[in-house]
C-alpha cells in the first residue's frame, strides 16, 4: 500500500480541519430582525444599478463611433479649399449674366500628380461676377483649369496655379460670341415642310446620337409654316445638321458656324418622301384616336400587318407602304374592323385617301 499524499501542503488555506463545526442554517432575517425580501419572479428582470459612464480622458484614444461624430461635426477647414472670384464678359467686354463657371479639373505640380475632379463652381450674377470654393488636398501647387458656358457657347480653358487656403480674385473669363444657322426645308415639289425637327450637333454628339437614334443631341428647332428655321447661340466650329419629319427620309447637311454671323444655307434642304398613305378616322359617336392596326392586301393575295398611331383629331400616317398593296383595312380597340379600302400607293410620295369611318364595337349583350 502506498501512502496517501495531499495535493496541498500543510499550513495552507486548503488544510481545513475536519473537526470544524458547521454553522446551523437560520431563516433569513431571523437573527437580525430584518424582514426578508420576496424572491424576484422568473420572468421579471433583475434590477441592477448601472455604473455611471466615464468621460474619456485626454490621453485615452476615442472610439471609432466618437471619431465619426467628431469628424463630421467639426467645421470645414478653409485651408483645404481655394476661393475663386472673378467675372465673365463677352468679346466686347460686357458682363455676361447666367453663365456657368466650371472647374474642369486640377492636377498637382509635385511628383505625385494628384488629380481632382471637375465641379460646377458658380453661376454669374447680373454683373457677370462669380465666386466659389474648390476643394484641394495637401500643400502642393495645383494647375487648375476654369471655363464658362452659356446656351451652347463655351469659353477656352483658363489655367491658374493655385494653392489650398488662398483666395484668387480678379479672374476674367471671355465668352465667345455665338453664331446661328438659318435655312428652309421643302419636299420634292418644293412645298414647305412644317414641324420638321432640326437638330445641330458637333461630331462628338453625333457619335452619341448613333447610340440613341432619333434623339436630338445638341441644339434643336422646328420649321414654321413656311418651312424655315433658325438655330441660334452656337459656338463657332463645324457642325452636322440633321432634319427629320414624319413620312420623309432624314437628311443631313454639314455646316460651318462663324462667331457673330448668321449662316444662311445656300439652298433649301430637299427631303425625300417615303411611300406613305395618310387618312383620317371618323365615328358618329366619338373621335377615334390612339393605337391602330393596319392590314395591307397585296396583289398576290398575301397580307402585311403594321401598327400606327392616330392623333387626337383622327389623322394617321402609314409609312413605307408596299407599292403592290391594293387594299387597306383598319382595326382599333372599341371599334368594328373595317372592310378593305382600295388604295394605289405611289413610290416616294404621300397619298391622302381621305376619311375612313369606323363603327362602334357591338355590345356584349347584343346578338
Amino acid at each position: 500500500m502506498f501512502p496517501t499524499v495531499s495535493s496541498a501542503p500543510k499550513g495552507t488555506e486548503h488544510d481545513v480541519p475536519r473537526s470544524r463545526p458547521l454553522e446551523p442554517a437560520t431563516e433569513p432575517g431571523a437573527a437580525s430582525g430584518v424582514e426578508p425580501t420576496a424572491p424576484a419572479a422568473a420572468d421579471e428582470p433583475v434590477q441592477r444599478d448601472a455604473e455611471p459612464a466615464k468621460a474619456p480622458s485626454a490621453d485615452e484614444p476615442l472610439r471609432w463611433k466618437d471619431q465619426i461624430v467628431e469628424r463630421y461635426s467639426e467645421p470645414r477647414d478653409p485651408q483645404h479649399h481655394v476661393r475663386l472670384k472673378g467675372q465673365v464678359v463677352d468679346v466686347a467686354g460686357r458682363p455676361v449674366a447666367g453663365a456657368t463657371v466650371t472647374v474642369v479639373g486640377a492636377v498637382s505640380t509635385d511628383k505625385y500628380k494628384t488629380k481632382r475632379a471637375s465641379q460646377a463652381l458658380a453661376t454669374t450674377g447680373p454683373d457677370g461676377s462669380f465666386e466659389g470654393s474648390y476643394a484641394l488636398s495637401g500643400t502642393a501647387v495645383f494647375d487648375l483649369k476654369l471655363n464658362a458656358s452659356l446656351n451652347g457657347r463655351e469659353s477656352e480653358e483658363l489655367s491658374l496655379a493655385v494653392l489650398a487656403g488662398d483666395t484668387y480674385d480678379g479672374i476674367l473669363i471671355t465668352l465667345p460670341e455665338g453664331g446661328s444657322v438659318s435655312g428652309q426645308v421643302v419636299g420634292a415639289g418644293f412645298e414647305p415642310i412644317v414641324q420638321a425637327l432640326i437638330s445641330i450637333a458637333t461630331p462628338l454628339s453625333e457619335r452619341r446620337e448613333r447610340l440613341a437614334p432619333g434623339w436630338p443631341f445638341g441644339r434643336a428647332d422646328v420649321t414654321g409654316p413656311d418651312g424655315r428655321f433658325t438655330v441660334a447661340n452656337l459656338q463657332a466650329g463645324e457642325y452636322q445638321l440633321t432634319v427629320r419629319a414624319p413620312g420623309y427620309t432624314s437628311a443631313k447637311v454639314a455646316v460651318t458656324v462663324i462667331a457673330g454671323v448668321n449662316t444662311e444655307l445656300p439652298s433649301p434642304i430637299v427631303m425625300t418622301a417615303r411611300t406613305s398613305i395618310t387618312f383620317k378616322l371618323t365615328c358618329s359617336e366619338r373621335q377615334p384616336s390612339g393605337r391602330l392596326t393596319a392590314r395591307f392586301k397585296l396583289a398576290d393575295g398575301s397580307k402585311i400587318e403594321v401598327t400606327a398611331e392616330a392623333a387626337l383629331d383622327g389623322r394617321a400616317l402609314l409609312e413605307d407602304v408596299p407599292e403592290e398593296a391594293t387594299e387597306l383595312a383598319i382595326e382599333m380597340p372599341g371599334f368594328q374592323p373595317t372592310t378593305g379600302v382600295a388604295i394605289a400607293p405611289v413610290r416616294e410620295a404621300h397619298i391622302d385617301i381621305g376619311e375612313i369611318e369606323l363603327l362602334p364595337a357591338l355590345s356584349e349583350h347584343q346578338d
